[in-house]
């Protein structure tokens, strides 16, 4: 009789910090009931793909290298928990200038990828000294939700010259 497929017990998967216009680290634990062969989904723009058995406490086992083949890596060695490290493209912004003084900013991520937490800047076309010029907000269904942020002086000529703030997702 064949084998009955092992059941996966738990599968987190761990977003490195995401900076814009830079690639984003990942790791993702996966642990079945028994050691098995298993194919695990991916991003289809992952790459930079590595495995490791997850021993025990965090120590880990040989490192191995695997490709992506439609968005599926084959974990074809009998293992119980891996580690699998992987990198994606970076999220990027888009600037959409409205007037001189105002821009819309679009956070955007390939489409099967959702980043958390995106460490975002923005220059300013007219620097100012008074951080009341300047106003940041997410919205949320047609909604202005205020967004606090840190002014960038980048020429250190006591004028701000643009923002950086943690936009919540890429997605929204």
């Amino acid at each position: 009789t064949p084998e009955e497929p092992a059941t996966i017990i738990s599968d987190t998967i761990i977003q490195g910090k995401a900076i814009i216009n830079q690639p984003v680290s990942w790791q993702r634990l996966v642990e079945t009931d028994r050691d098995t062969t298993i194919q695990v989904q991916l991003p289809p723009e992952a790459s930079n793909i590595k495995v490791r058995e997850v021993i025990s406490f965090g120590l880990l086992g040989i490192e191995r290298t695997y490709s992506l083949r439609n968005g599926l890596i084959s974990l074809t060695e009998p293992l119980k928990k891996v580690r699998i490290d992987y990198i994606t493209p970076p999220p990027t912004i888009r600037e959409e200038p409205l007037t001189p003084y105002k821009k819309r900013i679009y956070l955007e991520s390939p489409p099967h990828i959702t980043y958390s937490n995106v460490l975002t800047t923005s220059s300013i076309q007219e620097k100012t000294s008074n951080l009341g010029n300047i106003k940041l907000y997410h919205v949320i269904n047609n909604e202005r939700v205020p967004i606090v942020y840190s002014p960038l002086d980048s020429d250190k000529n006591s004028l701000i010259d643009g923002i950086q703030w943690e936009a919540p997702t890429s997605q929204e």
